[in-house]
């Protein structure tokens, strides 16, 4: 019986101490702050950082992203130093962090008080964008699945296939969607784009669409491109870059004893970070079916023919699979767009 109430008293004590600690959290007209569970910095490092526990050195603390995802807190209190502003963040669990600035940072926080913590009338104001992105379902098996916030702004959406969509490119994607009518289409559009490197973008004043694949890497790329809704074109693009200019006028695509070649054309030509030649041109058929034939587990070679010599570059596999992937976005857009 005496260590029942023991206990019992244990147990109270604790309950009045942390309503003691929750009861002393009062901004008293202060601006909030919240660890925001949408954070996009909080959810990469499942913390939130760049805290301290002190004002002392080397008193960095990481905080636990499940235990203090939607805590609010407020500035106790302002500590100047040389050179830093400390500022004293005081937590709705009565805790204690120290947030320290350069006094010229302290105009440039924005909506946040630093990369982990969001003002909180700017976190109420995002939340009915949240909410509508949510709700966004653009096919029959494939919805957002996060929306992810920095300061003010949302940072990125991430499907529930597992692509990102950064700035406007997710409403970039309605819009490329809204042609297309079969749902298994709009799925594998989907489970293509924003993956493995092929990316969507879209201008606006051109209304021109872009599907691209690494499109400045050498030694070759392919995208699609969409002009006015209604032209669609399949372009490749080689380009050799070196020490010294080759003066292309011809290349030769070869794996596996299977060529393609293409002479007597135009390269431009540029110098930035040593020279780059680069040939532009639109695919035809029996380039997609060449590009179709190369196997994905092969490397395959380019070589360029120059003036007085050529040079060999070397494409790896992944990259091929990359290029039929863009040949496939290709086809299925060819239904919609043409």
């Amino acid at each position: 019986m005496k260590n029942l109430c023991i206990i019992l008293i244990v147990f109270i004590t604790s309950i009045n101490f942390s309503n003691a600690k929750i009861q002393d959290y009062n901004p008293n007209g202060k601006e909030e702050y919240i660890f925001d569970e949408n954070n996009a910095n909080a959810i990469a490092n499942n913390g939130y950082m760049d805290l301290n526990k002190s004002t002392k050195p080397k008193s960095s603390v990481k905080l636990p992203y499940d235990k203090y995802k939607g805590m609010r807190s407020y500035i106790q209190k302002e500590i100047k130093g040389d050179p830093w502003i400390y500022y004293q963040l005081h937590l709705q669990n009565g805790e204690n962090y120290y947030i320290w600035q350069l006094p010229s940072e302290s105009e440039k926080v924005g909506g946040s008080l630093n990369r982990f913590i969001t003002k909180y009338e700017v976190y109420k104001n995002l939340k009915g964008k949240i909410s509508e992105i949510s709700n966004i379902k653009l096919s029959n098996t494939i919805k957002v699945d996060k929306v992810l916030t920095e300061g003010d702004k949302i940072f990125s959406v991430v499907l529930s296939n597992g692509a990102k969509y950064f700035g406007n490119s997710l409403e970039d994607a309605q819009m490329l969607l809204s042609k297309i009518t079969d749902e298994n289409d709009k799925d594998e559009v989907l489970n293509i784009l924003n993956t493995d490197d092929i990316f969507l973008s879209y201008d606006k004043i051109e209304n021109t669409f872009f599907l691209t694949m690494d499109v400045n890497s050498p030694p070759i790329s392919m995208f699609v491109k969409i002009i006015d809704g209604k032209e669609l074109l399949l372009i490749t693009r080689v380009l050799y870059t070196g020490k010294d200019w080759l003066f292309s006028k011809k290349f030769l695509i070869y794996q596996n004893d299977k060529k393609f070649i293409k002479s007597n054309i135009d390269f431009n030509r540029e110098v930035k970070y040593g020279v780059k030649e680069y040939y532009h041109f639109k695919a035809n058929n029996n380039y997609v079916d060449y590009i179709k034939s190369l196997t994905d587990t092969d490397d395959t070679l380019i070589r360029f023919y120059g003036e007085n010599s050529y040079s060999d570059k070397t494409v790896d596999s992944k990259k091929i699979n990359r290029m039929k992937k863009v040949i496939r976005l290709y086809e299925i857009l060819e239904k919609y767009y043409k």
